[in-house]
């Protein structure tokens, strides 16, 4: 488990369960998994990332993970124990050699806003809400939150002079556009 120790630094917990996850599943269950780390070649690390793509038909950013966390790892164990780095001479697939197409990401328009806003916000004929997390769904419509950054979220994050301050989980600077720190 040496591959997902390294990995997980500086992180919130959803970010380390799918590192754990990419790794497990990626790196760990393939043809080096099992291997020693300085035992690996550049050849068999090449092989892993073209066979996510050719066989595994994974998205570009899901290879971008595995080549970057096997980067970060080799990077990182090579120097603590002196063996040349076989990332050196992997080469991450381009995007437009990637077989899984790209998915379409589809805006809602002002109207399909409303008709949202409208109906998360419904209530049965008793009166009581239709939608739990309703209101918080369609505000996020105008906050661009990720589900779990929505979850996390509590009053201390919220000024209604400045708007949002700060993140609720601190996401790593790989992620989206961080909002101010208070």
């Amino acid at each position: 488990r040496e591959w997902s120790v390294l990995c997980r630094t500086n992180h919130h917990a959803q970010t380390d369960i799918r590192i754990e996850s990419i790794i497990d599943v990626h790196i760990a269950r393939s043809s080096i998994g099992n291997m020693r780390f300085h035992m690996v070649k550049s050849e068999q690390i090449q092989k892993l990332i073209e066979e996510a793509n050719t066989v595994k038909n994974l998205s570009y950013s899901s290879i971008k993970k595995i080549y970057d966390y096997l980067n970060m790892f080799y990077r990182y164990a090579s120097t603590k124990y002196d063996f040349k780095n076989p990332m050196l001479l992997v080469n991450m697939i381009s995007k437009q050699n990637v077989i899984k197409p790209e998915k379409e990401i589809v805006f809602l328009d002002k109207i399909g806003i409303k008709k949202f806003e409208v109906e998360s916000s419904a209530r049965y004929s008793t009166g009581k809400i239709k939608y739990r997390n309703g209101f918080a769904i369609a505000a996020n419509n105008y906050l661009g939150l990720r589900g779990s950054e929505l979850n996390a979220l509590t009053w201390d994050c919220v000024d209604f002079e400045k708007g949002l301050q700060g993140d609720p989980l601190r996401r790593s600077s790989g992620g989206r556009a961080q909002m101010e720190s208070t």
